[in-house]
């Protein structure tokens, strides 16, 4: 697999740098200002929770170093494209149903749809666990890329979505390759992952978002959008600066209508002071990057007729079908570490208890194989949690995460660190960022 994998690398290597067209006026222009960073060196020591845990072991060193995207040499990119290829071309060590690299969107489909069918009540989104959650299937999505490699010196990078060079590396030809074309259908035809070499076998469950995404390979309308009032532009600084500011993590009722959360503005609701409620016209930091790369275009079908087509990162479940999923939760994840510089340790995680058990018993049917309804997504997004209530299962600190915490798991890496709890000190996960952004002034809590 070695050499398979270095002549897969020498041959990406012969691509060339290629920038997105117009990549520097895709952000918003509203009081955008540089990125202000902080050196991992500085900070490193404030990530640790009170109690120190040994790092957890894998097939990446330890400790590694995440790198901007825009910092990577050929080489580094080149391996990096190798071993997702890698992953893609290899079983999953974990149910022999999927390729090792459509494991990691199984999962993501897995916990979109479980909750939605249990009423919405968030399993990897709109709740707490949002963070942890991810930071865990970024954890195993960069320990797959080591192990398949055989390099234990890769670490995942992040795209820093404020800064336009960093923008621009992402879709570089040599790297994730650029957007596609209307003529196309928006299809990436360029660059490693283009539509003759990179196939999506898990497609959205949901009929009618299937229907709009059903292409088996990439699709990036890179920020279009049929809404006349909804304009989709990459966050900027100032919009990660008001998210750093808000000084509590999440707050009752610990869903999309939380208030004053901070996990809930770095998923990229907003609060209508209206309503008291999540306004469903407005998205922002995690949620409108994913907008973005996908887009929401017409396609054309007939003399003067169209559907509303979406791209890849657009439908939730399976947006990881699209490799630029991890480099944008990896800024995510460092947009919570920065913030971990002010807040560390579990205390400022909300909410507390917890119990160890899997939350939900909904084992993988397989693929092709039907999953539980599903309740009208809307009605979720507009309902759900919009009074006080009790954190339900699989949100506390304590709480057992799903579906890694399904039985089928337990003698694998995934059953271990299955918490919340376990996801706060990233020097206990073996890993920092190469600069943190900077904390603006602290507000009053």
């Amino acid at each position: 697999m070695i050499q398979a994998f270095t002549l897969l690398a020498g041959l990406i290597l012969g691509f060339g740098a290629f920038g997105p067209a117009g990549a520097e006026a895709t952000h918003s222009s509203t009081a955008r200002t540089s990125p202000i960073l902080v050196s991992s060196r500085a900070v490193s020591t404030a990530l640790v929770a009170p109690a120190r845990q040994e790092a957890a072991e894998g097939f990446c060193e330890s400790p590694r170093v995440r790198q901007d995207v825009k910092d990577l040499s050929a080489e580094e990119k080149a391996r990096l494209v190798a071993a997702i290829h890698g992953l893609k071309a290899t079983p999953s060590p974990y149910d022999p149903r999927y390729t090792y690299y459509d494991q990691f969107v199984r999962w993501h489909q897995l916990a979109v749809v479980v909750s939605k069918a249990q009423g919405g009540g968030g399993i990897a989104h709109h709740n707490p666990a949002f963070p942890p959650w991810h930071r865990k299937l970024l954890w195993l999505y960069e320990n797959g890329l080591c192990e398949v490699s055989g390099d234990p010196s890769l670490a995942l990078p992040y795209w820093d979505w404020t800064d336009p060079a960093s923008t621009a590396a992402v879709f570089s030809v040599d790297f994730m390759g650029p957007g596609g074309r209307a003529k196309d259908g928006y299809a990436v035809t360029e660059g490693p992952f283009n539509r003759d070499v990179w196939q999506l076998n898990i497609l959205p469950y949901d009929p009618a978002t299937r229907a709009m995404t059903h292409e088996k390979y990439l699709v990036r309308a890179l920020g279009i959008d049929t809404g006349e009032s909804y304009r989709v532009l990459l966050p900027t600084i100032v919009e990660v600066n008001n998210t750093l500011q808000v000084p509590i993590f999440d707050t009752n009722p610990w869903g999309v209508n939380s208030n004053g959360s901070f996990r809930n503005t770095l998923e990229g609701f907003v609060i209508d002071p209206a309503t008291g409620k999540m306004d469903p016209d407005r998205q922002t930091m995690h949620n409108i990057v994913h907008d973005w790369v996908g887009g929401i275009f017409r396609r054309a079908t007939g003399p003067d007729q169209f559907i509303i087509s979406q791209g890849t990162m657009e439908p939730l479940d399976v947006s990881p079908n699209d490799p630029i999923f991890f480099l944008h939760h990896a800024n995510v994840d460092r947009i919570w570490a920065s913030w971990q510089q002010r807040y560390p340790g579990v205390d400022n995680y909300a909410p507390q208890g917890g119990e160890a058990r899997c939350p939900f018993d909904t084992d993988d049917p397989g693929p092709g194989q039907s999953f539980p309804p599903v309740v009208d997504r809307e009605h979720v997004m507009m309902t759900a949690h919009d009074v006080d209530e009790e954190p339900v299962p699989g949100m506390r600190l304590d709480d057992w995460m799903y579906p890694f915490c399904l039985a089928r798991y337990q003698s694998t890496a995934v059953f271990g660190d299955l918490t919340p709890r376990s996801q706060v000190d990233l020097e206990a996960l073996g890993y920092r960022y190469q600069e943190y952004y900077a904390l603006p002034p602290a507000p009053s809590r």
